[in-house]
């Protein structure tokens, strides 16, 4: 992903789920409190999401959201809140 997002002029955030908060590092996906748009995991991406795009000057416009497993799941879930 770095590779391609160098050549692409994109820029690329990887968020990481704590073990505290999933023993497997997972995203909580299957909670209905980590389902919502105003609170929990979602809420937190989106919050990380949006000062990445004052603190770059980034284009909202053109953000994406990807992930494999539990991270597929919780990307599903962004883009439905």
């Amino acid at each position: 992903m770095d590779i391609l997002a160098e050549d692409q002029g994109c820029f690329v955030a990887y968020p990481a789920q704590s073990l505290k908060a999933n023993i497997a590092k997972c995203w909580n996906w299957f909670k209905p409190s980590d389902q919502d748009r105003y609170q929990g995991e979602p809420a937190i991406i989106a919050g990380v999401v949006r000062e990445l795009l004052r603190t770059y000057g980034l284009d909202r416009d053109r953000v994406y959201v990807a992930g494999l497993s539990a991270g597929g799941a919780m990307a599903v879930i962004l883009g439905k809140t």
